[in-house]
Parts: C-alpha cells; structure tokens; sequence
C-alpha cells in the first residue's frame, strides 16, 4: 500500500517540499466552523474533543447511546446519539460539519465485524456533508492490517470527493483506557501487589500515551498539507512489558513486583483474583514485538514531541490509583 494514500492534486504539489519546509504551510483555522468527533464517548475521542474544545473549537460529540457517556462532557460540546452501524445516522450526526474525527473504538469482541462497518459508514457520512476527515487507524500487530479500509480513505481523497488523512496508532493506554492487562497492573501496583505481564515480557513494542494520539491527530487535522497520506503515530521508543510494569511501581515509589503469565495459565483460567476471560478478548499478542516507524511524522513535525514513556505511565497510574 502506497503510505502516501496515492495523493493528488495539492498534495502531490506538496510532496515535493521537505517536510521541515512543509511545516511552514498554511494550517485549516478552527474558527467557528464545527467539528464532529465520532466515538467521544470512548478514551480517544473524548481527549480529542477536549484537545477541541481547549482550542476554541464548536465541537459536536457523537456517541453510540447515552448510557456510554459515564463521565460529564465539557458544556460547550453539542452531544448527539446516533447508531454507528446505520449510514444514515452518521449521516444525520455529521449533518452542517466541516471536519469529522473517526475515533471509533471497536470493542475486542467485535473488532473485526463492526469496525470496518463503522469506518465506511463514517467515511460515506462525511462524503455526503461535504467534510474533511481524519482517521484513526487502530493496529494491533501490523502496520498495513487495516490496509482495506485505508484505501477507501484515500480514494476518496484522490477522487476529489473530500480531504482525508489516516493516522495509524499502536496500542494506547493512558488516562481513562481501561483494559483487562492496564487495570490489572495499575491496580496492583496501587495496592503493592506483584503485577503479571501477560506473554513474554522482554518483547519489546510500540505504545502510545492517549494525549500524544489525541493532540497529534488535532495537529494532522489541522495542517491542510498533511492531508492524502498515512501518518505512523509510534509515539516514543518500544518499551517492554517488563520495563513498563517497573515504571508504574516507580511512578507508586514502590520497589518492581513483575511477573508474566504465559498462554498455559491464561488459558486454563487460573489466574488468582483476576478474570481470565478479560485477558483473553485482548486483540494482542504479547509473545510478538510491534514496531511502528514514526520517523516521517517526527520529520515533518519536529516541534511535537512524544511525552515520555516514564512521564506518561506516572500519569496513567496516578489516573488508577484515584478510582482506589
């Protein structure tokens, strides 16, 4: 897959820039044009709609029900619920947007089935309103595994039909995203406990803090040069199970607990005070390293850093410990 979505027209004229000099291109303003988030009810789309709404921006959060919106949203954010897997309600949401933010999280159990859907219905959604649109595409073991949805994205761009640009992230954790592996170390080492990794702990791979996917997909969008192309979002370097787990006891000025569970134990179920289950639905596989290369985002934006993974996991586990 071409990594640039095959762009045409002004991006073709821009790829011919360096990236340093691209920088320097006019950026999209936020003005009161309205800006739509689809899944804000989820962690990414509601740091992207607070990066929004701190910007000066309309923004209009689009959830799955209301239900899903377990903590308050800002009060300057227009809330509409709308069913995700119906074209027409996505439509109907995006309705009067001059950008839209597909922060769709699928669910583990239903990753393969809705999340595919949800994008064309996005994508079809923001064709129909006449709106830019910026993806996040979600991996979890490769960089070209949503390749099928990726292409939609930029054919409609190299049609002409609307501006669009993907951003590919690896696993996210930070503030808010709350899994059966993130809860399970946070929680222990809040608590003193020894805290597992689940498969090999010296594997290295790429994790991305949710402020850095939030704020970087805010900065894409906003960059008017950036559109027609996939952007890697690999935050800093890979880190280890290991590594990350001693880093949350740091954060808890506590001494490193670690330990792993194989695929044996997870299997069998006997994972004491833990639900096993949970860990299972996980999409990744912890045995295989998962590099991402970041290197052209961090060319063409050298003044956006990645928070550090030592910084963001204190962070993270400050977030943990007050749910305690």
């Amino acid at each position: 897959m071409d990594q640039r979505g095959g762009s045409v027209g002004e991006s073709v004229l821009l790829e011919k820039e360096s990236p340093a000099a691209a920088a320097g291109l006019e950026s999209i303003g936020t003005g009161k044009d309205l800006e739509v988030v689809i899944g804000a009810a989820k962690p990414l789309g509601r740091a992207v709609l607070e990066e929004l709404t701190a910007s000066g921006s309309k923004v209009r959060a689009v959830v799955q029900g209301a239900q899903t919106v377990t903590d308050p949203l800002p009060a300057t954010v227009e809330v509409v619920v709308a069913d995700h897997l119906q074209p027409s309600s996505m439509a109907e949401a995006c309705r009067g947007a001059r950008m839209v933010y597909d922060c769709f999280e699928p669910s583990y159990q239903t990753w393969k089935q809705a999340y595919p859907l949800v994008t064309a219905n996005v994508l079809s959604a923001s064709i129909e309103v006449g709106a830019d649109l910026v993806f996040a595409s979600h991996l979890i073991s490769e960089e070209g595994e949503n390749s099928h949805q990726e292409n939609d994205i930029f054919n409609a761009h190299n049609s002409n039909l609307i501006r669009t640009l993907v951003t590919r992230m690896p696993q996210l954790y930070g503030e808010g995203v709350v899994n059966a592996l993130w809860q399970h170390i946070f929680e222990s080492v809040a608590r003193g406990k020894k805290a597992h990794w689940m498969g090999d702990p010296a594997v290295t791979r790429s994790l991305l803090y949710l402020g850095d996917a939030a704020s970087k997909m805010v900065l894409l969008g906003k960059s008017l040069w950036a559109y027609g192309r996939g952007w890697n979002l690999s935050g800093p370097a890979p880190i280890s199970g290991r590594a990350f787990i001693e880093e949350a006891f740091k954060a808890a000025g506590r001494k490193p607990n670690v330990g792993h569970w194989g695929r044996g134990v997870m299997l069998t179920g006997r994972l004491l005070g833990s639900d096993a289950k949970g860990f299972l639905e996980l999409p990744y596989d912890y045995y295989d390293s998962f590099t991402l290369d970041g290197s052209e985002f961090t060319e063409a934006f050298p003044s956006s850093s990645f928070t550090p993974h030592e910084e963001a996991i204190a962070r993270t586990y400050r977030w943990f410990e007050g749910r305690q």
